[in-house]
């Protein structure tokens, strides 16, 4: 049975478009369980670089000595440390800076007012 040339171009067009609507949809759903399956979501405590690869060594209870009037006002996580902005009565503030892994005192900054 003969086509005319226009129904034969059509059937092409239908077929290329057929096929790249599969493509397209596998690349979604291949996306989609990429992301979903057994990756850390955007986020998460793993994903912003607090949980190293593997199990991290627990370092137990520590204790935070901060001056009898502060009290903190702020905790950040950074990477594998965390910045905690502390203030006193008298309005004074301090950022202490600690190891998220062993849980250590890095260091201190007081924030001083210029006058």
């Amino acid at each position: 049975m003969y086509q005319q040339p226009n129904i034969r171009l059509l059937k092409a067009v239908v077929i290329l478009l057929g096929v790249a609507i599969l493509i397209s949809g596998a690349v979604v759903i291949w996306g989609i369980t990429s992301r979903v399956g057994g990756k850390a979501e955007r986020g998460s405590v793993a994903s912003a670089g607090l949980v190293r690869a593997g199990a991290p060594a627990a370092f137990g209870v520590r204790k935070l000595e901060l001056p009898r009037s502060s009290r903190i006002i702020e905790m950040r996580p950074d990477g594998d440390r965390l910045l905690l902005r502390i203030r006193d009565v008298g309005g004074a503030e301090q950022i202490i800076l600690l190891d998220m892994n062993t849980g250590e005192r890095l260091g201190s900054f007081e924030i001083e007012a210029l006058e």
